[in-house]
């Protein structure tokens, strides 16, 4: 039949005395269906007959003519549909016995067909190739189920299609797959062919030749957690079914390479992939987090959920640098906060980053994880607090502004319950603090956003009071966090008065100083200190005199603004503070506080500025009111 065929072939260029084309066509035909029709009386020996039968149809499906083409690729679909039904057919008669024999060799001739569709696929004509797989897809939609062990050689096909990066062959390819990833499809595929399945799905989602179908992929990646996620009992006996010792450790196993997998597209260079991948990624681990095991949730959150949070945050880094290199030099992204430049993929970046964030804190801060902080979980935290400084400090105000948002309502949400452990709670406030003065510093946030920045955490303080873990070292980090806003304004020394928001600050250092004895009542005086010198390390002059210049750490100095008009505010809220700070700490801290001012009109820099007055105004009052022998003689 081969050798007519090639004849029926050669009579096609012979000319128009002899055959016209349609008499070839009809020709072919003619043998094709005589192939078919010795395959289907010859089912049961298809291990003598198969190959031969697709090397002739892969001859038709190679002719120059496209009739002849497509004739030999609805040959195939044909021979494999009915091929299938005929065996299903055959199993519904046999006994038990009969079936258990005959079910291993039709899996063989399942095996073989299957097979058919990759060697009629490397043919040249991209209309053959799509009708391949157009071919495949329907015998998937109708047979997709009764696939048995012929499930890899499918997978094998498409994953070699993925690579090959053809966006018309992805196009039509992807359905294919897609298929095997549907409900009452995707149930009965075997156990040890979900990674395989995986693996082929994240081919799709990481070429670049179809962004669209990059997309689709990534969604299926969640639809196959999915499964995993409400099968697992009965992917843990089909584990078992096959050896293993511990199913339900092997389904583990598969859930967590899944995690990993769609993780990595989490933090895929394009948007549309990431978009689709992180909602995916953080909806299964929400569910996943209360059925599977301390191991795994640990693992995870070291291996996938922390890394996503780091490779978006180098992206968007990457990102603004290729920006700012490529801006002209005269271009204002050039200057002022460079972290607030902007374009489409930064954006991108920067909406990733603040979805994963949210994503990754509800499902670091569910009561499950926080349970095992003090069990090898206290570095996962801590990866997650020093992200979380990363963001703050290098990914803009709208970035750092959310990000502060969604950790201050989980946290009050957990202290509320009485769910946060006292090592996280700490640890977000020197996170805090260390983020803030890293960005006064190098002046990365806007003056208005770190103002809401600290007003929104701020907002931590009652819940965490109800729930006693409010200490006197959480209210001086606080207000080192307002004052950290003073030195947020203008660094002009001669500006005449003070910024707005360094006057809120301000008055938002006095109120936090007017709420001691209720937030810690048995640390009250130790506040006043921290207060006043808080203040005081606004002045000019030589702290190094000064035993108590410690509780200052360099950040703080080294960020501060002298200014003459800040100078005078600085004076009267000290002086007004002084009076009103409780007789111990009057008594103790009076000549610390006296010798601070005296080192301050000593400096240059307010010698230079003419602000000398208010602070020896102040000076004069502290003493009056901390000195004994000063303070009998009253206010005279």
């Amino acid at each position: 039949l081969a050798a007519a065929t090639k004849e029926w072939f050669n009579l096609e260029f012979e000319g128009p005395d002899h055959h016209t084309l349609e008499d070839t066509v009809k020709g072919v035909k003619f043998f094709v269906n005589l192939t078919l029709d010795i395959a289907h009386f010859n089912m049961h020996r298809s291990d003598v007959w198969l190959e031969g039968v697709v090397r002739h149809l892969k001859l038709v499906a190679e002719n120059l003519n496209t009739e002849v083409r497509e004739m030999g690729v609805r040959a195939l679909s044909g021979l494999v549909s009915d091929s299938f039904a005929e065996a299903h057919e055959e199993l519904q008669v046999m006994s038990p016995g009969e079936r258990e024999e005959k079910e291993g060799r039709l899996r063989a001739t399942k095996r073989r067909l299957l097979s058919a569709y990759g060697i009629m696929y490397e043919g040249d004509f991209k209309d053959a190739k799509v009708a391949v797989l157009e071919s495949l897809k329907g015998t998937l939609r109708s047979l997709a189920a009764e696939l048995d062990d012929g499930y890899p050689i499918v997978l094998k096909l498409l994953k070699s299609i993925a690579d090959e990066g053809d966006s018309d062959m992805l196009h039509h390819a992807f359905p294919c797959l897609d298929q095997l990833c549907e409900p009452d499809v995707i149930r009965k595929v075997p156990a040890q062919v979900l990674s395989l399945l995986s693996d082929c799905c994240t081919n799709f989602a990481r070429q670049e030749a179809d962004p669209v179908v990059s997309q689709k992929a990534a969604k299926t990646m969640g639809v196959i957690m999915e499964f995993v996620l409400v099968n697992k009992h009965v992917l843990a006996q089909d584990f078992s079914r096959l050896g293993l010792p511990d199913g339900a450790a092997e389904v583990e196993k598969v859930w967590v390479a899944l995690l990993e997998t769609i993780g990595s597209l989490a933090t895929e260079q394009r948007h549309q992939v990431r978009s689709t991948a992180i909602p995916s990624l953080f909806g299964a681990i929400s569910r996943g987090n209360e059925t599977f095991g301390d191991e795994s949730i640990l693992h995870t959150s070291t291996q996938v959920l922390l890394p996503v949070l780091q490779r978006l945050q180098m992206g968007l880094g990457a990102e603004l640098k290729a920006y700012l290199q490529s801006a002209p030099q005269t271009s204002p992204a050039r200057g002022g906060r460079r972290v607030e430049a902007s374009n489409p993929q930064i954006e991108g970046w920067r909406a990733s980053l603040t979805e994963a964030f949210k994503g990754c804190l509800d499902a670091l801060f569910s009561v499950r994880v926080l349970g095992l902080a003090g069990e090898g979980g206290a570095a996962v935290f801590e990866g997650f607090l020093y992200a979380f400084e990363g963001c703050l400090v290098g990914g803009g105000d709208r970035v750092a502004l959310a990000v502060t948002t969604s950790l201050k309502d989980v946290s009050i949400q957990r202290l509320l319950e009485k769910k946060l452990p006292k090592s996280v709670w700490c640890g977000m406030w020197e996170s805090m603090d260390r983020a803030v003065g890293e960005a006064c510093l190098e002046r990365t946030i806007a003056p208005q956003t770190l103002w809401d920045i600290v007003k929104v955490f701020s907002a931590t303080m009652p819940p965490a009071r109800k729930a006693s873990l409010l200490e006197s070292s959480n209210v001086t980090c606080l207000m080192t966090l307002v004052d950290r806003l003073v030195t947020a304004g203008t660094p002009d020394p001669t500006a005449v008065g003070p910024t707005k928001f360094q006057v809120a600050a301000l008055n938002e250092l006095k109120s936090i100083a007017g709420s001691f004895s209720s937030l810690a009542s048995d640390k009250e005086s130790e506040l006043w200190k921290s207060y006043l010198y808080v203040l005081l390390g606004h002045l000019p002059g030589d702290l190094n005199g000064f035993s108590w210049s410690a509780d200052l750490d360099l950040p703080l100095q080294k960020g501060r603004v002298f200014q003459k008009g800040l100078v005078k505010v600085i004076s009267e809220t000290v002086a007004a503070s002084f009076q009103q700070a409780p007789a111990a700490v009057q008594a103790e801290e009076a000549g610390g506080v006296v010798g601070m001012l005296l080192a301050a009109m000593s400096s240059q820099q307010l010698q230079e500025h003419g602000a000398w007055g208010p602070v020896a105004e102040c000076a004069v009052q502290v003493a009056c009111s901390g000195f004994p022998l000063l303070s009998q003689h009253g206010s005279g």
